[in-house]
């Protein structure tokens, strides 16, 4: 795929699925849950709905072939292989290991667990927790404290404002500990079936930034040893991370392979979840009500806290 294709595909896929995705009820089309599936499977439904945005026919075209352009690539026993994997729980043992040897030390979420704390568990409470991961992974169901998260702003520099902070995200171990199975697995697929950019350096294995910086100090070694030009560009997103919508993320894992009902269920892992900034008031207060009310859910808590105490948002 030529460079100038790919921009191209880019560009549609964020002008294009993003924004539509982010209309709500602006569009033409009322947006739902499930207008994605057929985006990707019906063109006539494709087509309709991205009448009211502004894209080309010429793009809109090209968008439809890239988001099919790997389906010939994948053969239906890879898929199905792929769909018997993902729908198995991790053993006992795996999940031992994971606890064990998980990255993460002693930070943690909201609810303050750690993989320091996971580490010592006794073997019954272990067991005991693996069976309930495995009933929740089967029934698809998301615990409430899963969706919340500690939203904690790093300065960049002295006396910074809110520009300068750089917002780190503090999920529960548990569900990274648990759903790592499922990526590992996926990333996996990925790899093996050859379905990521050869150029693509970021979270893949044994292929880190530094390897990337390799690469670049070599073309330009070799562009000053045969005196040749080259052209070199630096490309930073603003916000890279939050201008991609639910929906566009599921587009693209189904695009890859992985199955319709595993992409719905991990981009809406996070629906209806809570972000709280940590300020130290919030920490404390969160601390104390968790300590002085052990009988309560953590969406009592949350309840008796968010009104007064605490800066939130609702990612819908």
């Amino acid at each position: 795929m030529s460079y100038t294709i790919r921009m191209q595909y880019t560009n549609v896929l964020h002008n294009g699925f993003s924004t539509w995705f982010s209309l709500g009820n602006t569009a033409k089309t009322i947006h739902t849950t499930k207008d994605w599936k057929e985006c990707y499977t019906d063109r006539e439904k494709y087509n309709e709905t991205l009448l009211d945005i502004n894209v080309d026919d010429d793009h809109k075209a090209l968008l439809w072939i890239m988001l099919h352009h790997y389906e010939r690539k994948i053969s239906n026993e890879e898929k199905i292989s792929l769909v018997k994997t993902l729908v198995e729980t991790p053993t006992l043992e795996a999940f031992q290991s994971k606890l064990l040897y998980g990255k993460g030390g002693h930070t943690g979420g909201v609810s303050g667990l750690t993989y320091n704390m996971m580490a010592v568990w006794p073997d019954k409470i272990v067991m005991l927790m693996h069976q309930a991961l495995c009933r929740m992974q089967i029934e698809r169901h998301t615990p409430d404290w899963w969706k919340m998260r500690w939203l904690v702003p790093i300065p960049k520099k002295p006396n910074p404002e809110l520009k300068d902070l750089r917002p780190l995200m503090m999920v529960e171990v548990l569900r990274k500990a648990w759903y790592s199975f499922a990526v590992k697995k996926i990333w996996i697929f990925l790899e093996k079936n050859k379905l990521l950019q050869i150029n693509q350096f970021a979270y893949r294995k044994d292929r880190e930034g530094p390897m990337a910086q390799i690469m670049m100090v070599a073309v330009l070694e070799e562009a000053a040893e045969t005196e040749s030009s080259i052209v070199a560009m630096s490309w930073d997103e603003v916000h890279g991370f939050d201008n991609v919508t639910s929906n566009t993320s599921k587009i693209s894992m189904v695009a890859k392979g992985i199955p319709a009902e595993q992409a719905d269920h991990l981009a809406d892992l996070d629906k209806n979840g809570y972000v709280y900034v940590r300020t130290p008031l919030a920490h404390h207060t969160w601390a104390t009500e968790m300590a002085q009310n052990p009988h309560l859910t953590m969406a009592e808590i949350r309840g008796k806290t968010k009104t007064y105490y605490m800066c939130y948002a609702i990612k819908e």
